[in-house]
């Protein structure tokens, strides 16, 4: 197997600089593994965080959402063209409004589904159950044709949760347990939160890390509920893409689930099931990350290699950046001169890499040097690993059009009430003196 000692001296390094608590990963080079981890699980404690400790996951979770499916596909109990109609038959509103939704369409993010429900969930932690969420959608939600446009649904995949219930009439916890940590024989895989865990947020104000509220997602189980350690997702990574068979599914399959169903050629990009394709600085590969209060995590791999890597951490971060540098490590496809990357700059190549393409989809101007134009202003990417949350602004205003529904800029100003920076999308642009 490849030395990968200077990768994960690189974690190492990054990990000192990124404000984690703990930070845990995996190469997967074929079918063999080496894992790392850094940190600790308590602020209070010294270096404890390892491979096997239980992190959330959150939006990778999809990826095990769309790994059941594929199996109940296997087993006859659903296809890919089947339709929430036939689905739900008892739903008036189901056949009314989403009667040409397929499964396909809720896999790939292309059902015109609204980015989540209504409500302030996270807030009070009181997330709706199938029922609710149902009823939710009807009083609620407007949702647009499907397969006109990509619009990233963690509501989809709730409704696929439940989907998965009825045709497998078990829980989708169950399904978990039983039909992909039991046959990949580990423990460190389930739904909803292990004994006490508990991520954390680095409070610069307080200059300490501060405790997360947990909860239990309800109907986004499915969407982004899984809990998982280091090693159990390296596991997990390396069957999927090695051997199949061992949790029920064939390379067409895999196949069906690393394939591109709605291409932009203009970004290089488009679904997979679960997955995103990227195609960028020659290379190409499947990527995912998550993210809930306290916890990050960031899945990297490619079909044609059988590669991948993963991080995780006990910090509300993003980890692409760093992620996508450890992969450049794996990746024969990348010139060796290409893979020197400053972990002290891993955040401004994020940027180079989300801003080209965000600030083309929802339809921004770029100067030659990647800043932000907009009128009367310009803007350079600063690097925060956050999720699109600032306090201190006045004004939001929401992109019609190109962002997910519930996405915004969020324009922060000065005592004087000049605009001095913007939130799109997550990231945080200063304006340049």
């Amino acid at each position: 197997m490849k030395d990968f000692s200077k990768a994960i001296l690189d974690m190492d390094n990054y990990f000192r600089e990124s404000r984690c608590l703990g930070l845990a990963g995996a190469i997967n080079d074929f079918d063999k593994s080496i894992t790392f981890a850094f940190g600790s699980e308590l602020p209070e404690r010294g270096n404890d965080f390892s491979t096997s400790t239980f992190v959330a996951i959150g939006s990778l979770t999809k990826i095990f959402t769309a790994t059941l499916v594929l199996q109940a596909r296997r087993m006859g109990r659903l296809g890919f063209d089947d339709n929430l109609a036939k689905l739900f038959p008892d739903s008036d509103y189901v056949c009314r409004r989403l009667s040409d939704v397929t499964i396909l369409d809720l896999l790939t993010h292309t059902s015109g589904l609204p980015r989540d429900l209504r409500g302030k969930f996270f807030e009070t932690g009181d997330f709706p159950d199938t029922d609710r969420m149902f009823a939710l959608l009807t009083e609620h939600q407007v949702v647009v044709s499907p397969r006109k446009s990509y619009r990233y649904s963690n509501l989809g995949y709730a409704i696929l949760g439940a989907i998965l219930e009825k045709v497998m009439q078990s829980s989708y916890g169950e399904m978990i347990s039983e039909r992909i940590a039991k046959p990949l024989a580990v423990n460190a895989m389930q739904l909803n939160r292990p004994n006490d865990f508990r991520g954390y947020r680095f409070d610069e104000s307080l200059n300490e890390f501060v405790g997360q509220p947990v909860y239990d997602l309800g109907c986004y189980g499915a969407a982004g509920g899984i809990w998982a350690s280091a090693d159990s997702l390296s596991k997990f990574f390396s069957v999927l893409l090695n051997r199949p068979s061992k949790i029920g599914l064939d390379d067409g399959d895999i196949d069906r689930m690393f394939s591109v169903y709605f291409s932009n050629s203009e970004l290089s990009s488009g679904p997979g099931l679960a997955w995103r394709y990227i195609n960028f600085e020659d290379d190409s590969f499947f990527t995912h990350s998550g993210a809930v209060p306290g916890y990050g995590a960031t899945v990297i791999s490619s079909r044609d290699t059988k590669r991948s890597v993963v991080l995780v951490s006990n910090s509300d971060k993003f980890h692409f950046a760093a992620a996508h540098h450890l992969w450049k490590s794996v990746s024969p496809k990348i010139k060796k001169s290409d893979s020197v990357v400053s972990v002290r700059n891993l955040g401004d190549y994020l940027g180079k890499f989300y801003w080209l393409e965000k600030a083309r989809q929802i339809g921004i101007e770029l100067d030659s040097n990647g800043g932000l134009i907009l009128p009367d202003l310009t803007y350079k990417p600063l690097v925060t690993e956050t999720s699109l949350i600032c306090t201190t602004v006045k004004d939001t205003f929401l992109i019609q059009g190109g962002l997910n529904d519930g996405e915004a800029a969020v324009f922060e100003r000065n005592s004087q009430g000049f605009v001095v920076g913007v939130w799109l999308g997550g990231m945080y642009f200063s304006k340049i003196d």
